[in-house]
């Protein structure tokens, strides 16, 4: 793999975790990020550079992808997940 290739998929890794980041910020989502590249809410894996969504005790992955696959999940597993209060 060529050095240019590399900076710019590292930076697609940067750019995916923070697009997603604000979008849980945005709906108030409580969220760890587990590095390098993992975000994890409640009981829902998530990896923004891939789009792959895993939830805890279900084998294999989901089959949604990406930010609107995580809202599908969000929206299926309400209330097994924090939400961060309005202040």
């Amino acid at each position: 793999m060529s050095m240019k290739l590399a900076l710019n998929r590292a930076e697609m890794a940067r750019e995916s975790m923070i697009q997603a980041t604000d979008w849980l910020d945005t709906k108030g989502v409580y969220y760890r990020h587990l590095p390098p590249s993992q975000l994890k809410i409640g009981p829902i894996n998530y990896w923004p550079s891939t789009g792959t969504i895993t939830v805890d005790n279900e084998t294999g992955k989901r089959p949604y992808l990406g930010l609107q696959g995580l809202e599908l999940v969000l929206r299926e597993l309400q209330g097994r997940y924090p939400v961060r209060r309005s202040t």
